[in-house]
Formats: C-alpha cells, structure tokens, sequence
C-alpha cells in the first residue's frame, strides 16, 4: 500500500519565523515516523487562489534537503492507495504512519476516509488542550487519510476536510494521541481553548 502525505506550503509572502519553526517540528515529527515508507509531497507552487512565491520555493528546497522523503512537487493524481491530508505546521505522534498504514489495511471497505482528532498545542509554552470540537463520522477533522484502495478518483484536497466523509461516503475517527494542531497565533486555528480543556 502505498502512501502519500500532501501539504499546502504556497505562500505569497515570505515564511515568518514562527512558520519556518513550526515547519521543522513537521519535518522532524515525520522523519521520526515508525513505518518509514512514505512520500511528502509539498505544494509549494499554486494551490486554490494562492500562489506560491519563487523565493519560498527555493527556501523551502534548502530546508528539505536533509529529508530525502520530501519532495517539492504535486504528486502524480490518483497514484497513491492512501492520500494524507497534513498541514505544514502540524505535528504527527511518531505512530502516526503506522496507524493510518493498519487502519486501512484493517478496514474492509475499498474507499474511506481516516479522520485523526486533534489536540491543540501553544506553541510557545507547549502546554496541550483537547479540542472543543470533536470530530466525527459526518464531519472529519483537517488531519485525515484518503484510502483508495483499487479504483482511484479522488482526490485528498478535492473538498474541504468538513465535507469529505459525504463525497467519498465512510469515515473512520481516530482518537486523539496522533494528531497535534500547533497554534502559534500566524495560522488559521489561531485560538486555544478555556484553560478548562488544558491536559
């Protein structure tokens, strides 16, 4: 079974310092990874309305350089058995690969969708909060795995994380424990939870 992490990493302007930090936990995260065949893919270049900047590209080449499982490119469509949905300031526990790699083969059905629950991360203290959202059958969260297990026509990024359990038609929820959101105030998820949900 073949698999492959696809990440976003198409910014108009330069990475902050926070970005690239949090860009080196990823990588280290998942040059840690127990099940070790994989390929990360970044998309670097043009993605949704966004267009990736020629020096971003070239630095983030220099960053990846030590990671040979890392490539600056769109993967080939519809080659991969499991897609990986991961973004570029995300963290992975180091069974992560492995998790995803069982759940699919464990799995009977053909076409699915591995959704992973989160827990939040500060950044700056490293102090874990469970999130208040929790995700489900009906609605997976932003880490999760596309698993085509014959026929490939999908594809990982063709739908926003909260609509894809309806276009591929079954999810799987993973507890929490793989799956870590860094919140560094520079991304999307930018807000930590009531110290009430802190671990």
């Amino acid at each position: 079974m073949n698999i492959a992490v696809i990440t976003r990493m198409s910014f108009k302007a330069d990475l902050t310092d926070v970005q690239i930090h949090c860009f080196r936990s990823y990588l280290e995260a998942l040059s840690l990874q127990d099940h070790k065949e994989f390929t990360v893919y970044l998309l670097a270049n043009s993605v949704r309305n966004y267009e990736g900047s020629q020096s971003n590209r070239e630095f983030i080449k220099e960053i990846v350089e030590p990671y040979p499982f890392v490539k600056v490119a769109d993967p080939k469509r519809f080659k991969y058995d499991v897609e990986i949905r991961l973004d570029y300031d995300d963290v992975v526990s180091h069974d992560f690969i492995s998790d995803v790699y069982k759940t699919a083969q464990d799995t009977e059905k053909e076409t699915f969708v591995i959704s992973y629950q989160p827990i939040k991360v500060d950044v700056y203290t490293g102090d874990q909060y469970r999130n208040p959202l929790t995700y489900s059958t009906i609605c997976p969260s932003m880490c999760m795995a596309l698993v085509q297990k014959n026929q490939k026509t999908k594809g990982v990024y063709d739908r926003p994380h909260n609509f894809m359990a309806d276009h591929v038609g079954k999810c799987i929820v993973r507890p929490e424990g793989y799956y870590y959101l860094q919140v560094h105030g520079e991304n999307t998820l930018s807000e930590l939870p009531p110290k009430s949900f802190k671990l």
